[in-house]
């Protein structure tokens, strides 16, 4: 994968998960202040507060692979060759993969109905946050492919 379209991809996803992270916690602070300050609350509001912090989990796992700073085990990898690296990343991929792939049903069923919220007069929407994950694990699966253990990014 060429290391300009994937810095600039990286800087893409940081600077949305850091704007999702200011609307996140300007939301908590305002449900904070309307809840314990003026007794007033917005189902909506909670439902916004449970979808973004969905996101910033599932986007954190994401930022931390492509910035390279997850937690790994590399005892494995250290003693391959630079021909086994490829089938062991392809082999890495797969439970990424799998994961999508055995998602597909729950999200294809919330797509059909247009899942919402549970709560009644809640956040709609809850189909999009479902089709994220496994997005984001396909992405993480390629990225895993096509990394390149030479290159210093």
């Amino acid at each position: 994968m060429p290391l300009l379209l994937k810095k600039s991809f990286t800087r893409f996803i940081v600077l949305a998960s850091i704007s999702l992270l200011i609307c996140f916690v300007c939301a908590v602070l305002f449900g904070s202040i309307a809840r314990y300050g003026f007794s007033a609350g917005s189902v909506k509001l909670d439902d916004f507060i449970n979808y973004t912090f969905a996101v910033l989990i599932i986007v954190s796992v994401f930022v931390g692979f492509l910035k390279d700073s997850h937690v790994r085990v590399n005892m494995f990898s250290k003693w391959r060759s630079n021909l086994e690296k490829p089938f062991f990343r392809f082999l890495y991929a797969l439970p990424f993969v799998a994961i999508a792939y055995l998602s597909l049903p729950a999200i294809q069923f919330s797509w059909s109905i247009f899942e919402g919220s549970r709560e009644a007069n809640g956040l709609g929407g809850l189909f999009f946050i479902k089709t994220i994950l496994p997005i984001i694990f396909l992405i993480i699966a390629i990225f895993l492919c096509f990394k390149n253990d030479d290159a210093n990014t």
